[in-house]
């Protein structure tokens, strides 16, 4: 069944303009952007108690398809926590490489 795009497009403005939008500058807010977020996530790189891969793998797929809109990556590049995404994939890799090149297998 075929949908009509603008009759969808309009649900979804409908539906969102509804939502609440939550006030960034309340008490109980706990991080000010994504720089903040990810600086947590990374600080936290090799607890056993707090899984930041899935967040790290959400900001990464994130950036891998803004990468194919032309020129997307001009608008939010300086709104991406850059130094704290490279020391993630630094720290990640080193630590399951087995010190001959190659990955354990674990």
């Amino acid at each position: 069944m075929l949908q009509d795009p603008n009759a969808k497009d309009a649900s979804m403005k409908a539906y969102w303009t509804l939502l609440p939008v939550p006030d960034s500058t309340s008490s109980d807010a706990k991080f000010s952007g994504s720089d903040d977020a990810t600086a947590y996530a990374c600080q936290h790189l090799g607890e056993t108690t707090i899984n930041i891969l899935p967040y790290m793998h959400a900001i990464l797929a994130y950036l891998f398809g803004l990468a194919f809109v032309p020129n997307a990556l001009i608008y939010v590049e300086r709104f991406i926590p850059w130094e704290n995404i490279a020391i993630f994939l630094g720290s990640s890799t080193s630590s399951s490489r087995n010190g001959r090149g190659t990955y354990n297998q674990s």
